[in-house]
């Protein structure tokens, strides 16, 4: 089952300002031109490919080019958040995902899937049946 990522309206608005950035500084300045079109296509990538599947046996997170995948047991607490980090999400109303890595280290994931209740709901049980 797959989840598009939740966009907020301002981040609407920083897609096309730096859209248009990219393809006026690619008019004017044909010497920049690969490496703002470069960044134009991660940029547009980011933007329209990030979502989140829930898989047989893991959640696989798409942003861009980018794959991260987790394993469900892996996955020690869900906690419901609002604010601005640097993460696969494009909104500030995001489930942080806390995970135990290698060595006990632990690691968190911030995604914002649309319709966040229902994903936790689907997630929660695909956590529990793997514990099974």
């Amino acid at each position: 089952m797959s989840f598009r990522t939740q966009i907020d309206w301002w981040m609407h608005g920083i897609f096309i300002g730096m859209t248009l950035i990219g393809l006026i500084g690619m008019y004017f300045y044909s010497f920049l031109a690969i490496a703002i079109g470069a960044l134009l296509v991660l940029w547009l990538g980011l933007y329209f490919n990030t979502k989140y599947s829930l898989e047989d046996d893991e959640l696989v997170c798409q942003y861009g080019f980018f794959r991260q995948k987790v394993k469900y047991y892996n996955i020690t607490t869900i906690e419901m958040i609002n604010h601005f980090s640097i993460s696969p999400a494009l909104s500030v109303h995001r489930l942080a995902l806390t995970q135990r890595n290698k060595g006990k280290r632990k690691a968190v994931l911030e995604i914002s899937p649309k319709n966040r209740e229902f994903f936790l709901s689907e997630l929660q049980q695909k956590i529990c049946d793997s514990k099974k």
